[in-house]
């Protein structure tokens, strides 16, 4: 789209493109919700997605304890297949198949269950009965998820109970042992308990227990739930303009379950000119060649987490990069607006940033392209630098705001 503005002196044109996406939608083959097969046979769950931009495919599992990603094979654009060449019981999961776009996020499940050989069964005997002893039945012969399951926190989870020899009509449940309802995105079907976001109210304990069609229950096992936290990274600041012979600092902030170990590591590079004590890395009279991105990773008995702090050495106090430095001087107490303007254009996606690499003030605001407030104070003065990508052409400005004090105008 093109608007143009005219006057007796000439005219100017800006253009702006509008894409319009269709969020994907994942299918997957064979079209039902559950997949039961025999010991040794091949299995082919076939995933496909439709959407624009064309989703990209991952097929997972979802095991005891987290989403594991699969190795599968695209057969040809928006399919993504995964095949098991002989199946066993191991193999008896949740399998997830996820489509991500620019456009949203879509899954679907599919549960396969690899049936084994089980001996001859009354099924009219009850079981848990004293006569079901010898047709089937071994109160032994029972799996289920260790006594305590660490469950980590906002991921999915799976427990499973799994008794040999059920007679017809009795199946496999789960419940909590406070009497307390589940909640309500969870679900258990054939002695598997699906776990969906767990929180911290689902720690404690659970009951799996058999349910025969007269209404009676026979508890088979117990386990403690335990809701754990993977390592979490907040950099500050994540990305500064410093320069040569500054003293820096990054701070790599993590929570999780104790023990955390910190480490910092430079991207693409061997050799780091620096120290970090207690996830704090820190330059001594930085040079240029310190200049770069710089990984800080975290890891704990649960998982790992990652994330990168960038330093940009300049030699000037305004890169060559910026545009040309706009000035908004207003009253204390007053609203106050700065505007991203990049060449001759707003720009309507941007990032705000304090040019001295601390955080953003408390009453400051991003709203679309302009950073605002409606009570500037003295703490908010200072130099302030946007960045944009247009279209892969990055591109920045800086915007110093003046605050005067009320005496100080006429």
């Amino acid at each position: 789209y093109v608007c143009t503005a005219q006057n007796a002196h000439g005219s100017k044109s800006l253009s702006t493109r509008l894409i319009v996406l269709s969020p994907p939608i994942v299918r997957i083959q064979p079209d039902s919700n559950e997949l039961t097969v025999r010991r040794g046979e091949r299995i082919s769950l076939v995933c496909t997605a439709s959407g624009d931009p064309v989703p990209a495919l991952i097929w997972s599992i979802l095991n005891n304890r987290i989403m594991k990603n699969l190795n599968a094979v695209n057969s040809k654009t928006g399919e993504l297949v995964y095949v098991i060449e002989n199946a066993e019981e191991a193999n008896t999961a949740t399998y997830v198949c996820e489509g991500r776009s620019d456009a949203g996020t879509d899954r679907k499940y599919i549960n396969v269950i690899v049936s084994h050989d089980i001996g001859p069964v009354r099924g009219d005997i009850p079981i848990g009965s004293d006569d079901d002893i010898g047709y089937g039945f071994d109160r032994t012969n029972l799996y289920t998820t260790p006594h305590e399951f660490l469950a980590p926190v906002n991921q999915d989870a799976r427990a499973v109970c799994n008794v040999e020899g059920l007679s017809a009509g009795a199946t496999l449940d789960w419940k909590r042992a406070d009497g307390n309802p589940l909640p309500p995105e969870w679900f258990s079907r054939d002695g598997v308990l699906y776990m969906a976001n767990v929180q911290q109210n689902a720690s404690g304990e659970y009951v799996c227990f058999i349910r025969y069609t007269d209404g009676r229950q026979l508890e088979a096992s117990r386990t403690l739930v335990k809701v754990v936290y993977p390592p979490k990274i907040i950099l500050d600041p994540p990305k500064q303009y410093v320069q040569p012979g500054d003293d820096v600092h990054v701070e790599c902030r993590v929570s999780g379950d104790q023990p955390i170990q910190v480490t910092w590591s430079a991207a693409n590079r061997t050799e780091v000119d620096s120290t970090h004590i207690n996830g704090v890395l820190m330059f001594r009279k930085i040079t240029k060649s310190d200049a770069g991105r710089y990984v800080c990773t975290a890891r704990n008995s649960i998982g790992t987490a990652t994330a990168i702090a960038e330093v940009v050495v300049e030699d000037n106090a305004v890169s060559n990069r910026d545009a040309v430095e706009e000035i908004v001087s207003v009253i204390e107490g007053q609203p106050a607006l700065l505007p991203c303007v990049v060449g001759d254009s707003y720009a309507s996606t941007v990032r705000w940033s304090r040019f001295d690499g601390l955080p953003i003030p408390d009453g400051l605001v991003i709203e679309g392209s302009v950073l605002r407030t409606q009570s500037v104070q003295q703490s908010h003065a200072g130099l302030y630098r946007c960045e944009v990508d247009l279209y892969g052409n990055f591109k920045s400005a800086l915007v110093r705001l003046n605050v005067a004090h009320c005496r100080d105008v006429p």
